[in-house]
């Protein structure tokens, strides 16, 4: 039972997941692109971070900051929604995303150009935030830059956390 209630989850999840990227893409079609081109665009992004983080932080046990910075991200949407490779090294945590279903539904709806950039970064600052990690968050490569030709193959985009 808890496997059915797992997948149902899951899929609410994804349903919220496409309205939120359906609205969007709504929206910038009405209204144009002012909306996330606006200062208040990574506000939000901070605040899901932030909101995100501190619901995953409520089932992780205890753990030193480059370990709850991955074992936090193996938790968070981004390994919910997309297949995300997330490794350690060091004092750093990298985040590869392959196949990413929020660009191919922005391709679908013809919106190649959004830069998730701006909203990812900050989402992900807002998530660091919330863990009480001191890092920088750097986007390695990802849309709507090409991908460099040593990406893995299906990879669309990765992100480094090099924690202080």
């Amino acid at each position: 039972m808890q496997e059915k209630l797992l997948e149902a989850y899951r899929n609410l999840a994804l349903a919220y997941s496409y309205g939120w990227w359906r609205t969007l893409a709504l929206t910038i079609k009405k209204y144009g692109w002012g909306l996330v081109e606006d200062e208040e665009w990574p506000r939000l992004a901070r605040s899901f971070g932030l909101k995100e983080a501190r619901g995953i932080l409520k089932v992780l046990p205890t753990l030193h900051k480059v370990d709850l910075v991955a074992e936090a991200l193996k938790l968070s949407h981004w390994a919910l929604f997309e297949k995300v490779d997330i490794e350690v090294d060091g004092s750093k945590v990298k985040m590869r995303v392959y196949e990413c279903s929020a660009r191919k539904s922005l391709a679908k709806w013809r919106l190649e150009d959004y830069r998730c950039e701006v909203f990812t970064s900050a989402a992900l600052e807002g998530f660091m935030e919330a863990l009480g990690v001191k890092a920088k968050i750097i986007r390695v490569y990802g849309p709507p830059d090409p991908l460099p030709a040593y990406a893995p193959k299906g990879a669309s985009c990765e992100w480094l956390v090099e924690v202080s």
